[in-house]
Order: structure tokens, then C-alpha cells, then sequence
């Protein structure tokens, strides 16, 4: 049995309002994604963004995190007091400097918005939502080389994909987005379907409805995927 990744797109409408908990932290709760973005819900303007990157995988950082769609985050020293210098270049050009100020290593903690790089970006018709998240664990202080512990990253594509009311998606089209239930309604109204003996129709880019060999209306839906 082979295993194949990424057969399962994964795709960002809102922040989530629930409250997690701060591990550094005891006692403290968060929604930090939510809490740190203007405008948290990309539906409200018909948009969904794809996720890039979605890892919690416990990473050494000597110089940089190479990001998706030409993001890299750089890690461009440490001072004295631990304030980590970060830039953000996307395709070599840079379009964000802050420092953070994520526990040194073995010392202390840190909040979360103290130890999390977030940058934030107008997405389409919605405005300040963050684009990249990345949390540092702690920094180490070395005057020739600056290093990091990120144990997570976050980044959703910065060219959304609308969703239109009546766009048409094959023998599809897009009916009701709803913001608050997160849910897209499309039905094939003026779309007819005939329903015939082993007939393989595309519903939409994909997706198919498949009948049986048989006198006997039977039919399933499956998802069509290249593996790479």
C-alpha cells in the first residue's frame, strides 16, 4: 500500500473564535489567529484562500524558512535581550521587518504574540487577515550564527478564489454562500443530468457521477486525482 500526499486539498474560510490553550502559559486561553486578524472570515466577501502550509513539525532554524508562493522568512539575528530580527522577502523582495521576542533557550517564557511572527495582508475584498503564522518555541544566542526552534507554521495562499453566485462549475453552479454556516450551496438547475446505464458523467472539474451496469439505477460519486 503506497501512501500519497497532498490527494486532499485543504482550503481556509475563517479563523476559528475557539479558545485554545497557551502551553507556555498556563492558565492563559487564546484564539491567537482570530484575535490578530482584522477581518477573520473570508466568506463575508464570497472567498476562500487554499492552505499552503500547515505543520506543527519541531524545526532547527539556522538562516530561513522557505515559504510557499516565494515567501521566505529570514532569520536575521538575535540581540542581547533575545528580540529576534526577522525580514519576509517574496521573490527576493522585502515586503516585512518586525522583531519578535520568543524565550531564550532553557530560560524564561514568553506570551504568545511575543513569541509568533504573523504577517498580515489585504486578501481581494478583505482587508488585514493574516496571511503567514509562524510560532518560535525559543532562539538561542550565538554571535556567529542566530538560531531558532519553530514548532509551527501557517500560510494560506494570497490570491484567493472567489465565489461567485452563479458561477458556473461544469454542470454546477454556485447558489447560497453562506458566511456564518461556512457552507457553499450549488445545484445543476438548467444543467439536466440523464441518468443512463453505465454512464460516467462530470458533475464538475473532477468530480463524477458513475451508474451501474445494470437495469437497476445504481450510481455512486468519486473524485478523479493525478498521482505524482
Amino acid at each position: 500500500m503506497g501512501f500519497y500526499p497532498n490527494i486532499i486539498k485543504t482550503y481556509f474560510a475563517s479563523y476559528d473564535p475557539t479558545v485554545t490553550a497557551d502551553v507556555a502559559n498556563a492558565g492563559e486561553s487564546v484564539a491567537f489567529l482570530y484575535d490578530q486578524s482584522r477581518n477573520r472570515n473570508l466568506m463575508t466577501s464570497e472567498q476562500i484562500s487554499k492552505v499552503l502550509v500547515d505543520d506543527n513539525t519541531v524545526r532547527l532554524i539556522k538562516k530561513s524558512i522557505k515559504l510557499q508562493e516565494g515567501y521566505e522568512l529570514v532569520l536575521k539575528s538575535v540581540n542581547s535581550n533575545g528580540q529576534v530580527y526577522l525580514q519576509l522577502p517574496k521573490n527576493g523582495q522585502l515586503i516585512d521587518e518586525t522583531f519578535i521576542s520568543p524565550p531564550i533557550y532553557n530560560t524564561g517564557t514568553a506570551d504568545m504574540p511575543d513569541k509568533t511572527y504573523c504577517f498580515r495582508k489585504d486578501l481581494g475584498d478583505t482587508s488585514n487577515i493574516i496571511l503567514i503564522a509562524v510560532h518560535f518555541r525559543s532562539v538561542y544566542m550565538d554571535a556567529e550564527q542566530p538560531m531558532a526552534i519553530v514548532d509551527g507554521i501557517w500560510q494560506i495562499s494570497d490570491t484567493p478564489i472567489q465565489l461567485n453566485i452563479n458561477q458556473q462549475y461544469g454542470k454546477m453552479s454556485i447558489r447560497n454562500v453562506d458566511a456564518t454556516s461556512m457552507s457553499v450551496i450549488m445545484d445543476n438547475k438548467g444543467n439536466l443530468i440523464n441518468l443512463t446505464r453505465k454512464s460516467d458523467i462530470e458533475l464538475m472539474p473532477s468530480i463524477h457521477l458513475r451508474t451501474a451496469d445494470n437495469e437497476t439505477l445504481r450510481y455512486y460519486i468519486y473524485k478523479t486525482e493525478t498521482l505524482m
